[in-house]
């Protein structure tokens, strides 16, 4: 099992939780303007929907019809919109921290494995050996889903 992948995870969480902190520190969602108020402008805002947002409430806009700056090819301004809204920085964070909590738990079984002796059928050591196996997959597949692949040398 390969400390060099956890540790290239490590480090792209870290990039990841950067980029979440240094963003807008508020919850995000989707605001639908009017035709009357925005020409059906769809936006990420970080204010509740009962409110009308002003110009520093708007994180991200997916359609802007005047003037025409923002308007995807696919017309999926509301989808892409509500997908921006849900990988927030508060979203992200909360992900980091659940991935690095899988990778507490595999090095805690793995510390187990390394002080016990014997591998026996049955044993507490292979069932601790078994464990940290099963939670360093989990490990890989966290890591296959960020992208981050096993360091060569």
């Amino acid at each position: 099992m390969s400390e060099g992948l956890v540790s290239a995870l490590l480090a792209r969480l870290e990039e990841l939780e950067k980029a979440a902190q240094a963003a807008t520190q508020k919850p995000w969602g989707v605001r639908e303007y009017d035709d009357s108020y925005a020409m059906s402008a769809i936006a990420v805002t970080t204010n509740d929907a009962d409110e009308d947002p002003g110009p520093e409430d708007v994180v991200a806009v997916t359609l802007l019809q005047t003037p025409h700056a923002a308007d995807v090819y696919d017309g999926m301004w509301r989808e892409n919109a509500v997908h921006i809204a849900a990988n927030g920085p508060l979203a992200v964070l909360r992900l980091c921290r659940a991935h690095r909590d899988i990778i507490d738990e595999w090095r805690l079984a793995q510390g187990y494995v390394n002080r016990m002796p014997g591998t026996a059928p049955n044993s507490i050591a292979h069932n601790a050996h078994r464990s940290a196996q099963r939670l360093y997959r989990c490990v890989e597949a966290l890591a296959r889903g960020l992208g981050v692949e096993e360091p060569t040398s």
